[in-house]
């Protein structure tokens, strides 16, 4: 039997050792900030612009209550289901689209399930704004909808536009709708049943029906 020189031995001891605490590393998941890109992956941790989750939803089912979601430049075709108390912050509404799929998870492209949400930064819409899909009855109904008496939340820098109604509050009291354009959709803003203490200032709302 061969015995190693004790500088060999030593050497591959410490070779053992790297490349047992690197196969052991795992990436941690993003807690309290989650970014999305559309170049990223709904499997990466989302922890750094570098490792972003590909879809918004992805990213607000993995970031702590209380936590922010930054989405990057891009459009996400999706209905956004916000069940928790987050931050959406996209990069600006010029460069940042929400649209919500025909017959996707959710009748409204953002749906606001939990109170204290936060939405800034986006255009929101849907698709099938065209002759052919006009009459398809698994169009979104809405841009943003928050129902339920415990539900608010504060939607601001945003364009909402080519909905059939832009923004859709029923039933919930405390919202906060503030500099936002709500544009060219059926409906701007319809405001259902209670709707005490909503707050809706410096929109621009222009060419709805």
């Amino acid at each position: 039997m061969r015995i190693l020189p004790t500088s060999s031995l030593k050497s591959l001891l410490v070779g053992l050792a790297f490349l047992s605490v690197a196969a052991t590393a795992q990436a941690v998941p993003c807690t309290t900030l989650c970014y999305v890109s559309p170049g990223g992956l709904d499997t990466n941790d989302g922890d750094t612009p570098g490792t972003a989750k590909l879809t918004i939803n992805a990213a607000i089912a993995a970031v702590s209550p209380g936590g922010t979601v930054e989405v990057a430049a891009g459009t996400y075709n999706e209905d956004v289901i916000v069940n928790k108390v987050v931050t959406l912050m996209g990069a600006g509404s010029a460069t940042t689209t929400i649209s919500g799929p025909i017959g996707g998870l959710d009748g409204a492209t953002v749906r606001i399930l939990a109170s204290g949400v936060v939405v800034d930064g986006f255009t929101i819409t849907r698709d099938g704004n065209n002759p052919v899909d006009w009459n398809n009855g698994a169009l979104n109904f809405a841009g943003v909808g928050i129902q339920g008496q415990t539900v608010n939340a504060e939607i601001r820098n945003c364009v909402i536009a080519g909905n059939r109604s832009g923004i859709d509050i029923n039933n919930s009291n405390g919202n906060n709708i503030h500099d936002n354009t709500i544009d060219n959709n059926h409906t701007g803003v319809i405001l259902r049943n209670q709707t005490d203490n909503t707050t809706f200032v410096n929109n621009v709302v222009t060419n709805n029906r």
